[in-house]
Formats: C-alpha cells, structure tokens, sequence
C-alpha cells in the first residue's frame, strides 16, 4: 500500500471538512424547522460553516504550494481558523451548552495529526481548547450576548468554568491518544516497509 502526500491527505481531510460542515448546517436548519433552535442560531451556524468553507478551499487554492513543501505555519493557520469556525458554531447552539459538539474537535484533531502532520496533536489541542475558551470568557464578560438556541438563563460561570475544564481534558487525552496511535501507525508503516 502506498503512503499518501500529505496534501493528499489534506484534499481528503477538506473534503471531509466540507462534508462535516454541510452536516452540521443540515442539522441545524431540521432544528430550526422543529423550532428547536432559534432564527439567528441558524445564522450564525450558516456564517460559521461559510467561513470554514471558504478557509478551507482558500487554503486549498492558494497555500497548496506552502502545504506541498512542508511548511508547518501553513497548517498552523489553517487549523486555527477552523477551530475559530468551529468554536463560532458552539456559540450559536448555546456556547458551553453545546458541548456536546466536542467530539468534533477531537475528530478534527485526530484526523490531522494521524494523516497530515503527526508533530502537532498538542498545539492542535491547545488551540482548540483556546477557542471554546474564548468564546465562553467573551460571553460571561458580556461581550458576546448569551445566545441560548432556546429562551432561557445561562448557566452559572461555576457551571460554565466546570465544562470547560472537562471540555479541556478530552481535548488533551485525545491528543494524547492521537499522538500515540500515529506512532503505532509509523512503527507499522516501517516494519511493512522492511
């Protein structure tokens, strides 16, 4: 079996981007017509899928060359305004109420580091953990309004500061777990290569 270019594996991992964001979109437009959520949740998640779309193919089209070669702040970047577009979808389902979307930083995570670039799994975390973060500190200070897809009281910060911690940890025992499966995965890789 031949072992992909890494930008290969990033073609397939923005075309799985694509497709989680169109996911995520389609959900929540069923949940806007069940008056699950509201109006401008669905906004901000449609404007939130929009950016990462056209991060991804703006990426895609104009820092290939940069992926193609190696150079790691290509990669950087674009992790980072994918997790901000990810972070934005959480605010509008409720902030650190949604964290039931969680997971898909971690997919997002292992996903990079098992078939792009292996040397990352904890900035990728750090990074992660950094947008939620500053998305629930904006709206506890006020600075962002308390966007609760239903009418309702936001939890309280103790509450809000508890998610997060444990949002943290997952991302972290993720990268952990992430980074030991793409050894695993190299050590095979070599050992077939003998």
């Amino acid at each position: 079996m031949k072992v992909q270019p890494p930008y290969a594996s990033y073609r397939r991992g923005i075309t799985l981007r694509l497709a989680t964001g169109l996911l995520i979109w389609g959900l929540s437009a069923g949940s806007y017509a069940l008056g699950l959520i509201r109006w401008v949740s669905l906004v901000g998640v449609s404007v939130s899928v929009a950016f990462i779309t056209v991060m991804a193919l703006g990426f895609l089209l104009f820092l290939g060359e940069a992926i193609r070669s190696g150079r790691p702040i290509a990669s950087i970047l674009d992790r980072l305004f994918v997790l901000v577009g990810y972070a934005a979808i959480m605010y509008f389902l409720g902030g650190v109420e949604a964290s039931y979307l969680v997971p898909v930083f971690v997919i997002f995570q292992i996903y990079y580091v098992v078939a792009t670039n292996r040397g990352l799994p904890f900035l990728t975390a750090t990074m992660s953990f950094a947008c939620i973060s500053a998305f629930v500190v904006l709206e506890c200070t006020g600075v962002l309004p308390h966007l609760d897809p239903l009418p309702g009281n936001p939890p309280p910060v103790l509450t809000q500061a508890a998610i997060l911690v444990a949002t943290g940890f997952v991302l972290y025992v993720a990268a952990f777990m992430s980074a030991g499966t793409a050894s695993l995965i190299e050590r095979g890789w070599a050992s077939l290569n003998e």
